[in-house]
């Protein structure tokens, strides 16, 4: 019966390879990518191992055959991503890994399959056998591999902060303390005005005399802690340093990938919602029971785990900007209707992060303590707005002007956003306004990545009593003196430094189509 079972079922190996390629995916990122991710291209993957099938029935009429070319097609599809890495790092066959000769001839060898196959009179018993057991005992050993996973929970082994959050279990709440709401605003990309005058020979007038005038304290000689946003932010909510592997100097799509893992069940919101704070989350990260009001931003990040080994993804993420608009021959039109459709896409995210957080305020019950996070994809390129929030024509501007334009934009919606806050909390909301890194765009540019650490860092305390509070504190310490000041927790302060790192070439491929379609 067993035997009958089998000669019954071994023609649809190709069926286990998509399986396969998923449960090999999850297991390299265990506990990285979100279900709903897994679940999209689970659904994709399925719907075209069917197509692939239907259409080689219909030619062949054979059923051996159908599932044979079935397999090999859809290997191509799984396994492109692979085959072209270890191709590209091979001192010797580094040439076969362009484009221009592996597209062409991957066609060439799966329009050749099939007319082979057409033509062949041959069973193929044995290669069948052969490939229903090689793809069978790959999914066992990855079956064993996702066991091992969920029995030692590795996913744990992803967060680079503190997973035992011993700050939060330590963290005693104070019943006597006063606890005023608190407003978290961070405007990514955002450089300190001693920055932009150093560099840009721009005196952030407007921001520097508001920051005055409304008794902001500034640290001026701000720098952020890491240069990337996914290392920054986890640094500041989990209130230390992450624990990287000594002699660490480049961050790939995985460890950014840890960074937002990290962030997601972070010290700060737990120390809030320890203290009674109720958490509004309009970041561009899920957290835990919190997810982003807004959706996430950086979603792309994890989705590519898994398309970038097929084929088509691979492809459309090398060179798929190429498709942009294929039947525009001048590049310069190309590029201005690319920056049209960023621009489109871009400006009302801005708008609504905006509407919401004003939406947030103008609601706040002030019976009830709050905590909101708001965060702005500003400065931060693409530059698609000129100095008064007016969509910018396209053009080949200076990066740097185009730049400097979109942050006088920012401090405009900054003011205009802490103006808000302040008329309807009446001035006693703690305001914490930063950057999470700086500009970081310096073609050409000796010691661009330093340049990139420095930060906007302001805070306002209903109180003004900025004793402990020093020109130079990063976003590492910014918590720690908040609980210090408010919740008497008496943490140490941290070293303020910032740790240099690069781009791998996994992430200076997925960054730079990015930049190139902005």
């Amino acid at each position: 019966m067993l035997k009958n079972l089998y000669h019954k079922i071994k023609n649809f190996h190709f069926i286990l390879l998509p399986v396969f390629f998923m449960l090999h995916v999850n297991n390299f990122y265990y506990g990285l990518i979100p279900g709903d991710i897994m679940v999209r291209h689970s659904f994709a993957y399925t719907a075209l191992t069917i197509s692939v099938f239907l259409f080689a029935q219909f030619y062949y009429r054979d059923l051996v055959k159908s599932c044979l070319f079935s397999f090999i097609a859809l290997g191509y599809f799984f396994g492109f991503g692979s085959v072209k890495d270890f191709l590209a790092e091979s001192h010797t066959l580094s040439r076969l890994s362009s484009y221009r000769l592996m597209l062409p001839l991957v066609f060439i060898m799966l329009l050749s399959l099939l007319i082979y196959l057409k033509k062949s009179s041959r069973s193929f018993n044995r290669l069948t056998t052969f490939l229903f057991i090689a793809i069978s005992v790959n999914l066992i050993i990855e079956l064993v591999f996702l066991t091992k996973n969920i029995v030692n929970k590795n996913d744990i082994k992803n967060d680079l902060g503190d997973p035992e959050l011993t700050m939060v279990k330590n963290f005693t709440p104070c019943d006597t303390c006063v606890q005023p709401d608190v407003y978290f605003i961070l405007f990514d990309e955002f450089t300190s005005s001693r920055c932009l005058k150093q560099y840009w020979n721009y005196s952030n007038d407007t921001l520097i005399n508001y920051f005055r005038d409304n008794h902001f304290f500034v640290s001026e000689k701000s720098h952020s802690n890491y240069s990337f946003t996914t290392f920054s932010l986890p640094c500041t909510m989990e209130m230390q340093y992450l624990n990287l592997p000594p002699g660490y100097t480049e961050a790939g799509a995985i460890d950014l990938a840890r960074g937002q893992y990290t962030l997601f069940n972070n010290a700060v919101v737990n120390i809030f919602e320890k203290q009674g704070y109720i958490f509004h989350n309009y970041s561009i990260f899920d957290m835990k029971n919190h997810p982003a009001y807004n959706g996430i931003y950086f979603d792309k990040l994890t989705d590519l785990f898994i398309s970038d080994e097929t084929l088509f993804g691979r492809t459309m993420r090398d060179i798929g900007w190429n498709l942009s608009n294929p039947f525009v021959r001048n590049q310069r039109k190309r590029d201005s209707l690319a920056h049209v459709e960023t621009f489109n896409i871009r400006d009302p995210y801005v708008k609504k992060t905006l509407a919401d957080a004003k939406d947030a305020v103008r609601a706040q019950d002030p019976a009830k303590k709050d905590f909101f996070y708001f965060h702005f994809m500003l400065p931060h390129d693409p530059f698609i707005y000129d100095s008064m929030g007016n969509p910018r024509s396209f053009g080949y501007m200076d990066i740097k002007l185009r730049y400097l334009d979109q942050a006088k934009y920012a401090s405009k919606i900054l003011i205009d956003l802490v103006n808000y806050i302040k008329a309807n909390s009446k001035n006693k909301a703690v305001i914490i306004l930063q950057g999470d890194h700086g500009f970081k765009s310096w073609p050409g540019e000796e010691n661009f990545e330093e340049k990139a650490f420095e930060n906007l860092n302001a805070v306002y305390l209903p109180d003004e009593n900025y004793t402990n509070y020093y020109d130079g504190v990063s976003p590492v310490n910014t918590f720690r003196l908040l609980f210090n000041h408010y919740f008497h927790t008496n943490y140490d302060l941290l070293q303020d430094k910032s740790i240099q790192l690069f781009f791998k070439p996994d992430l200076k491929k997925i960054y730079g189509i990015r930049q190139k379609n902005s």
